[in-house]
């Protein structure tokens, strides 16, 4: 039983660490496209 609970905690860490990653990849993509669309207004 405490071997399954363990598997089950760290695949849940493993899902969280991914998740975590990919939200601040999208993050910090829509980041730059926010700033690239600014510095074109400012620009043009």
């Amino acid at each position: 039983m405490y071997q399954v609970s363990f598997i089950i905690l760290k695949s849940l860490f493993f899902f969280y660490f991914i998740f975590f990653l990919f939200f601040q990849l999208c993050t910090l993509s829509f980041c730059s496209l926010i700033e690239l669309y600014l510095f074109r207004v400012w620009v043009v």
